[in-house]
């Protein structure tokens, strides 16, 4: 029995002991929170080495699972050397067959105003059977001009390298495809155009080119900032002066008018000052 009881009272203050322990360690931490420390012969605070502190692992958790994407990448190949090329029967490879341009690709405007401001390709490669393929290689965005009249210009040549063409992978809720943008040339002035959308794609590992495009439409419109108020408060007072001249302009000639059809045509002679008139009082004549 004394044994039992001594041996209860040792729990009891191993977890008092506890206890003051996590008090202690809580009010360190909170007293730390504020303070700074010495890294690297600068001056951090306790948060900003905390936080430093997790993005770095999470780097090291994002090298760790591009690691283990590349490991099973050499164990596939090395399985393809082992097991040879013999086919198995019933099982097709997919083959990058054709590229085509999602329906929402063309022109959009990024400022909300002043019209077209870019032009974005949604690039959608397929198989032989018509499904989305992940593909690897370089790529190239042409907008061409086709006037009524004069040769084609070419509004944009831009051209994507095998890291920008892998960055460009989206797939989400409007659904898998390469995103591909290209702003219009600044200078590019006001009015509506012709365009042809060109996109050129050349795979790595076969070295075929594919290519698509699809006839689009820019409309650029004069641009007018809405943050300067100045401008538009100007160009507002402006307007209204003007307004306001024609107004007095077109009372001035409506009384000439009437001035020339009371006097028949003829400009009449100034009135003396003091003139009455027949209604004038006869107080007024004393």
């Amino acid at each position: 029995m004394k044994l039992v009881k001594s041996h209860l009272r040792s729990r009891e203050i191993g977890d008092c002991m506890k206890f003051f322990s996590l008090l202690i360690i809580s009010a360190l931490s909170l007293s730390l929170v504020g303070c700074t420390v010495k890294v690297g012969g600068g001056s951090k605070t306790v948060n900003d080495v905390v936080t430093e502190n997790l993005e770095l692992r999470k780097e090291v958790k994002e090298l760790n699972e591009e690691l283990e994407l590349r490991m099973a990448e050499v164990k596939a190949l090395h399985q393809q050397v082992q097991a040879g090329k013999e086919p198995i029967p019933g099982a097709e490879a997919p083959v990058l067959s054709r590229i085509k341009l999602g329906r929402y690709s063309g022109p959009i405007s990024t400022e909300g105003q002043g019209g077209d401001t870019q032009v974005v390709a949604y690039v959608q490669p397929e198989d032989q059977l018509g499904r989305m393929l992940p593909v690897a290689g370089i790529g190239t965005l042409q907008v061409v001009y086709i006037p009524d009249e004069g040769e084609p210009r070419m509004v944009i040549d831009k051209r994507f390298n095998a890291k920008s063409w892998q960055e460009a992978y989206r797939s989400n809720f409007t659904g898998t495809h390469y995103t591909l943008k290209a702003d219009l040339p600044s200078d590019m002035p006001p009015g509506t155009y012709d365009c042809t959308l060109r996109v050129t794609f050349r795979q790595t590992d076969t070295g075929a080119v594919f290519s698509t495009q699809l006839p689009i439409k820019i409309m650029r419109e004069a641009f007018t900032p809405l943050n300067e108020g100045e401008n538009v408060n100007a160009a507002g007072t402006a307007s209204g002066q003007a307004a306001q001249e024609t107004v007095a302009d077109e009372s001035e000639a409506v009384n000439e008018a009437a001035a020339d059809e009371a006097t028949g045509g003829e400009m009449a002679e100034p009135v003396p000052e003091d003139f009455q008139g027949n209604d004038a009082r006869p107080e007024d004549a004393q």
